[in-house]
């Protein structure tokens, strides 16, 4: 038996979708879910309720990480896999990444990410094209959606702290070789609805790196990535060049946009999220009904 933690911050759009992908084929008993709902004013405690063998909390207390430690609380198994709201993951991907971390040499692990880009612009869809080809996503990503940890790597650390990033704080808790990037297994994400929308969340991004590494000296040590395949896939294919260009746009803009935010913001690590793209899926799954 394995524990599948769910942080819920007003999911109602998407929480049905997620668990109605993570419990299809489900054997009974065989993982214990807990969806930790943190402020919701919306159903989503109430949704979530209505899949058989799902722990729902529910706190007045606003936060991702006291989300993640309320259910930590309760959780009674390992490995553990923590999957947010808006991804569509199946109970084979689990099963896999349970069965991964069980073996003593892997003790983070994530599935291989894929992007949901139906309807998106050519911008976003460039983007995202150079994105996934980066090492973040191709050498032992974990996060950017869902991370798993064994119990040994879940030793390493006590609470999660109140950071914007805890997936790239685990990821940094962990050298290369222990980390996997699983094959043949996929979650799903969908990108932002928008260009605009999808700067918003990567200012966080830069936002909330930067907090790591004023919080956290010292862990870059981890951050080991060989860019060397990227750039020559980029070299030797012009067709990537304009969205390249897209690209890079995007990141020395938003990173001089983060950079002014972190001068001169009064709260320059206040929680943002896109959520567009949660509204597009709860519109998806209501026709679905």
């Amino acid at each position: 038996m394995f524990t599948v933690i769910i942080p819920a911050h007003n999911e109602e759009a998407v929480i049905a979708h997620s668990l109605g992908a993570l419990t299809a084929n489900m054997t009974p008993g065989e993982m214990q879910i807990i969806v930790a709902c943190n402020a919701c004013k919306d159903r989503t405690a109430e949704m979530a309720r209505r899949f058989a063998g799902v722990t729902v909390l529910d706190t007045a207390t606003p936060g991702k990480p006291h989300a993640l430690n309320m259910a930590e609380r309760v959780a009674a198994h390992f490995p553990r896999i923590y999957l947010d709201a808006d991804v569509r993951m199946s109970v084979a991907t689990a099963r896999e990444l349970a069965r991964v971390l069980r073996g003593g040499v892997i003790h983070a692990a994530a599935p291989q990410l894929q992007v949901d880009l139906e309807g998106r612009s050519w911008l976003l869809r460039s983007y995202y094209r150079i994105w996934t080809r980066l090492p973040y996503c191709t050498q032992g990503m974990v996060g950017s959606g869902v991370y798993a940890l064994s119990e040994q790597g879940r030793a390493r650390f006590g609470d999660f702290p109140s950071i914007l990033a805890d997936d790239e704080f685990i990821r940094m808790l962990f050298a290369p070789k222990e980390r996997l990037t699983l094959p043949g297994h996929s979650f799903t994400v969908a990108a932002p609805t928008s260009f605009g929308s999808l700067l918003k969340l990567r200012r966080r991004w830069e936002r909330a790196n930067r907090q790591i590494d004023n919080t956290y000296t010292g862990m870059r040590v981890n951050d080991q990535r060989s860019y060397t395949p990227f750039f020559r896939e980029l070299l030797s294919s012009p067709s990537l060049w304009p969205a390249f260009v897209v690209y890079a746009y995007a990141i020395v803009s938003c990173r001089i946009s983060a950079a002014v935010q972190l001068r001169f913001a009064k709260n320059p690590w206040e929680w943002s999220r896109d959520d567009t793209a949660r509204a597009e899926m709860g519109k998806s799954s209501s026709k679905g009904q």
